[in-house]
Parts: structure tokens; C-alpha cells; sequence
């Protein structure tokens, strides 16, 4: 059996379902999660394919144009429902 998914990737899996097309650092806004925790499992997510690079788009805070991203068509997005019952289901297995 495959290891759960954490936190913060499951809060950017479903930011990234929400608003495609979004620069890591409004997943990381909209997930409410860490900037550079965010970065790092947007890495991840990107090299196991749950997310994939759609291109760039400039920004006002940054002179060079940055990478957008949006869930892979291969996975199906997840519901709200579904994430909390993953989380709740990890939170459990912890808590015992």
C-alpha cells in the first residue's frame, strides 16, 4: 500500500482543481501553506505527475515570468469530501 499523501500536498491538489493556472505562489496562498513548503511539494507534484507545468505568465513582483500549473488530466481532481476524509483517516492512525 502507498504511503498517504500529506497535508500539504492534499491542500495544493485541491487549490490547484479550484483555480487552474495558478503561479506556486497563489496555490501556496490558497492552500494556505508555506511558500517554501509549498515550492518543494509542487516539485514533487510535478515530477509524479499530479500537477503539470502549462506554461508561464508574468507578474508584477518578479521580471522574468513565472511557471503556471494545473492538476493533470490523468488524475481525476479530488473533493473537498475526499481530501478531509484522507486527512481525518491520517490524523487517526497518528493520534492511536
Amino acid at each position: 500500500m502507498a504511503r498517504p499523501r500529506g497535508e500539504i500536498r492534499l491542500a495544493l491538489q485541491l487549490a490547484a482543481a479550484d483555480a487552474p493556472g495558478s503561479t506556486a505562489r497563489e496555490l501556496a496562498a490558497k492552500a494556505q501553506v508555506g511558500f517554501r513548503a509549498a515550492q518543494r511539494a509542487i516539485e514533487n507534484m510535478t515530477r509524479a505527475g499530479d500537477l503539470i507545468d502549462i506554461g508561464r505568465k508574468p507578474v508584477p513582483w518578479r521580471r522574468s515570468p513565472v511557471r503556471v500549473y494545473a492538476p493533470s488530466e490523468g488524475g481525476a481532481a479530488p473533493s473537498a469530501r475526499a481530501i478531509g476524509t484522507e486527512i481525518q483517516q491520517m490524523l487517526m492512525t497518528a493520534w492511536r
